[in-house]
């Protein structure tokens, strides 16, 4: 196109053509080619996923379990809980920091639904700031929350009522725990 002259010592002139170029356009166009290429061929494949997700959600061979956890509003606290094995049967360990030693006074669990309170055999009184077992462990008190399968998940949620010392109001708390029984 241009004569460019080239600034040797013998001062000859070049002409450069599109010839020249040719390498560098077709370098180019394959650089672009390739590009586009492998970024539809992802786009593709990233929605041909999508849509066969859609159609056929992958269940995995063993759900994963959660670890064992207990969720309780302000003022309450799990230190202790646990499947106790195939009976179905919690233990569980209440504290408390609501300002006032409470006595719990029943409890109740429910996997499917909203769990309701029934009365428990021995209310247990909990100390502003300390912890008691509510149910098994030296409570007395049995109550039934998980499949008697071993492997399964146990994931009821919880309710208990308890009487405030301080106001003498009767309130009730509720809950979700999470554990595997044994």
């Amino acid at each position: 196109m241009d004569d460019e002259r080239d600034a040797g010592a013998e001062g000859r002139t070049h002409s450069r053509t599109l010839a020249d170029y040719v390498p560098l356009i077709v370098v180019l166009i394959a650089a672009v080619l390739i590009v586009s290429v492998v970024a539809s061929g992802a786009a593709i494949y990233l929605f041909a996923d999508y849509v066969n997700s859609l159609f056929n959600p992958e269940i995995p061979p063993n759900p994963v379990i959660p670890p064992r956890s207990c969720t309780l509003p302000s003022g309450f606290s799990c230190p202790q809980f646990m499947s106790l094995g195939r009976s179905g049967r919690i233990y569980l360990a209440l504290g408390q920091v609501t300002g006032h030693d409470i006595t719990v006074t029943s409890f109740g669990c429910n996997e499917s639904s909203e769990p309701v309170p029934a009365p428990l055999a021995h209310p247990v009184a909990i100390a502003n700031g300390k912890n008691a077992d509510v149910l098994a462990g030296d409570s007395g008190n049995f109550v039934t929350c998980c499949p008697n399968v071993s492997g399964a998940a146990c994931r009821p949620r919880i309710a208990f009522g308890y009487v405030n010392a301080g106001s003498g109001l009767t309130r009730i708390a509720y809950g979700q725990l999470s554990d595997t029984v044994p």
